[in-house]
């Protein structure tokens, strides 16, 4: 704090409150742009190397324009932040500092006069100048403790603004980086030409490289395991492949300025990229990390299945338009709203599923992607649920995973219930049916070695042959991808 620092709560909401407004509307606004463009790139009527140069680059637009809602929603999570962290008391920088600097001078003041009392009465004998002074140093005595406790509320107050000051140091740090990335694609966009007849744009790829560059210049930093991992991705057969990550919603407790949104988001694209899967589910997924999802999973290639929880986190399905035909899908819950043993509300569950068909064999699956709560006899229910529904879909096989909050030790009745009855665990099944890769574990708590669990899963049907499984280590530059690590894996139909 210094002289010129000040901090109105009341005057920081309301500014706050107005920014969330603005920036909501224009998100909204956004939205309905993008429902038009989408409509549009979904028309296959028109067909021509014109209309389809058009559409490369309104699908780079797209991603520009789902890049700055991004940057938008950051904005809002780090209003909101600020709002939370303010407080209600007014600091005025001058005012404190002057107060202790007088407070400072009186407690001087009257230290002063208590050494001189001490020094009058080291050469006398008086015995009423004694008793005199005798009250005068119990009253002095007193007068310090005035002092010394105004000067302690004073500096309070002063290291509460400078810890208000700390933690609001890196807000809207994200929401800047999202929208530099989106400043130099579109510079990369407005470079777009005519040559003779062709109109000639960056394909989607090169401008979503251009935003993840500009995001995070991190690289992967790969072992020799690393090497070992992706020769035996790139020599085992399978008919499907399905990649479960826990992108890990944001927080000013845990997440320090090496973990913030902007620093993970290049790290989480470098994993979909060197990881590239059939099916891609996601958990603890914000609306800041679902626009960015859209961003590094190209909406052509992908389709998305989706619902956010009261928390308004979601566990969304990418699943490859190449590769399935989506045959149904949607969502459902498993868990409702509840107060904890510390009467802490928890957020209700939500179960996301899509019934797919293989293009290539025509077997048809049931992916189901999930998130459980924290108490134990819920997070039985919720698989006993799950699994029953899986078993009504009449598919060839079926795929739960996601966030279990549990590992085989921690809620054994929960765990031994998901790996019997037709369901196996997919890590350990992989080391009898396949290549068993890394089945350590996967919430790493960003290198936190006393809470480091396996908590992460693919159980599968009986149906299913697990012919690869890997936890996804990788760091980028020592630094985490996520507080989870992704799993991987390949699987293939009974044939």
């Amino acid at each position: 704090m210094d002289k010129s620092s000040k901090l109105i709560p009341s005057s920081i909401i309301a500014q706050c409150d107005a920014a969330i407004t603005a920036l909501s509307q224009n998100n909204d606004n956004m939205l309905d742009a993008l429902a038009s463009v989408d409509t549009f790139l979904g028309d296959n009527d028109i067909q021509s190397d014109a209309f389809t140069a058009m559409k490369n680059q309104i699908q780079n637009f797209f991603a520009v324009i789902n890049l700055l809602r991004t940057a938008n929603q950051a904005d809002i999570d780090d209003y909101s932040t600020l709002k939370s962290i303010v407080g209600s008391e007014e600091l005025i920088g001058s005012e404190l500092l002057e107060q202790l600097e007088e407070a400072m001078r009186q407690k001087a003041a009257n230290e002063a006069y208590i050494n001189d009392c001490k020094s009058a009465t080291s050469t006398t004998n008086n015995s009423s100048f004694l008793k005199y002074t005798s009250q005068l140093f119990t009253d002095f005595d007193t007068l310090l403790s005035y002092d010394n406790l105004m000067i302690q509320k004073i500096q309070d107050k002063i290291d509460l603004y400078d810890e208000i000051n700390t933690k609001s140091a890196n807000l809207f740090q994200t929401g800047a980086n999202l929208r530099q990335a989106a400043k130099a694609a579109l510079e990369q966009i407005s470079a777009s030409s005519i040559n003779g007849t062709s109109y000639v744009c960056p394909s989607f790829a090169t401008v979503q490289s251009t935003i993840i560059s500009n995001l995070s210049t991190s690289a992967s930093m790969y072992t020799a395991a690393n090497a070992y991992k992706q020769n035996y991705l790139d020599n085992t057969e399978h008919d499907v492949s399905i990649l479960s990550q826990n992108l890990r919603n944001g927080s000013l407790d845990k997440d320090d300025e090496d973990n913030t949104y902007s620093q993970r988001f290049g790290r989480i694209f470098s994993l979909l990229n060197t990881y590239d899967s059939d099916i891609k589910c996601f958990q603890e997924c914000t609306f800041t990390w679902k626009c960015f999802l859209t961003v590094a999973l190209n909406p052509l290639e992908y389709e998305c299945i989706s619902q956010k929880n009261s928390k308004g986190l979601r566990n969304p399905i990418y699943i490859k338009k190449s590769k399935f035909d989506v045959l149904d899908s949607g969502n459902f819950e498993i868990s409702e709203e509840y107060y904890d043993k510390k009467n802490k509300l928890q957020e209700n569950r939500i179960a996301t599923w899509a019934k797919v068909k293989d293009k290539e064999t025509g077997k048809t699956m049931v992916i189901v992607n999930t998130h459980l709560p924290l108490d134990k006899q819920r997070q039985l229910e919720c698989g006993q649920q799950i699994k029953e529904f899986c078993e009504q879909q009449g598919a060839d096989g079926h795929i739960i995973t996601g966030d279990f909050n549990y590992d085989s030790k921690g809620n054994k009745d929960a765990y031994n219930y998901m790996t019997s009855n037709g369901l196996k665990d997919m890590a350990i099944a992989s080391d009898k049916e396949g290549i068993q890769g890394d089945t350590g574990i996967t919430f790493n708590d960003y290198g936190d070695p006393d809470k480091q669990k396996r908590i992460d899963f693919f159980f599968g049907s009986d149906s299913l042959n697990s012919n690869m499984y890997t936890v996804i280590d990788d760091k980028f530059d020592g630094k985490y991808a996520s507080d989870h690590y992704g799993i991987l894996n390949y699987v293939s139909f009974d044939k």
